[in-house]
């Protein structure tokens, strides 16, 4: 009984990497994070200057990029604007969407 619970395990193990074909890749990544984590307790000073210095480097990235954003976005209107006013470049004509409608008439109620 014990052979055959021991032979579904390594079946079920051997189907699952067709669900998960980069398991691998977990692998990988834990074998680097449990050496990464015992440095982060071996010196927790050190670990505390590393996580300070990506955060500031990521904080100056997202702001950089924050003002590129805004500027793009303050031509937003426009660009939509142009965009559907030339109807040959969006693949529309003149006469599709709400021109081709009916339309509806109110409906009463007596």
């Amino acid at each position: 009984m014990a052979d055959r619970a021991r032979d579904d395990h390594h079946l079920r193990s051997v189907r699952g990497r067709r669900i998960l074909p980069d398991w691998w890749l977990l692998l990988l990544l834990g074998l680097a994070e449990v050496p990464l984590g015992v440095l982060a307790l071996a010196n927790p000073g050190a670990t505390l200057a590393a996580i300070i210095t990506v955060g500031g480097i990521w904080a100056v990235v997202i702001g950089a990029m924050r003002i590129v954003y805004a500027f793009e976005l303050r031509r937003l209107p426009d660009d939509v604007d142009e965009a559907f006013a030339d109807h040959s470049s969006n693949g529309t004509t003149a006469s599709s969407g709400a021109e081709r409608r009916a339309p509806a008439s109110p409906a009463t109620s007596s």
